[in-house]
């Protein structure tokens, strides 16, 4: 694997042609004008990423990431990117990994109250209201990718 290295202003056509096929092709914006609304989050930072990826599965994301990662390029995650702190920021460029499609249940445990979700699982979903186990808060804009990578969640 490579060092990470700072942002150069275009990225190698051969690393967006493996994204394309790692998450699929129209699941990959690197077009400068494509990638703009990607340069911020809530904050006032700004830094514009090299690509975005869009996956859909768990497996999605390791590919992309280990496409960057193995050109030396950092990876930024991202869920609705309102975060406060510039944690989905592309400060050094990179790839940014938005996990936004991500939003599935996996699995409801009723008896344990437990169910296992993607990232950007909106918490209020009625297949978990039946079992009363909504999240306080939901709603709000808060997603789960954002709150966990944040470490804004509770026990």
């Amino acid at each position: 694997m490579s060092a990470v290295k700072p942002a150069t202003r275009s990225l190698d056509k051969g690393v967006i042609r493996l994204l394309e096929r790692a998450v699929g092709k129209n699941a990959v914006l690197w077009r400068p004008e494509e990638v703009l609304a990607f340069e911020y989050d809530g904050t006032i930072e700004r830094a514009m990423p090299q690509a975005v990826a869009f996956p859909d599965s768990a497996e999605q994301v390791a590919a992309g990431g280990s496409i960057a990662l193995n050109a030396g390029l950092p990876v930024v995650p991202r869920g609705a990117g309102t975060g406060l702190s510039g944690g989905a920021v592309a400060a050094l460029g990179g790839v940014v990994v938005a996990l936004t499609r991500m939003k599935r249940i996996l699995e409801i445990d009723a008896d344990d109250q437990l169910a296992v979700v993607e990232p950007e699982f909106e918490p209020v979903e009625p297949e978990l209201v039946v079992f009363g186990m909504g999240v306080p808060g939901a709603g709000l804009g808060l997603l789960e990718a954002g709150d966990h990578a944040l470490d804004r969640v509770g026990p």
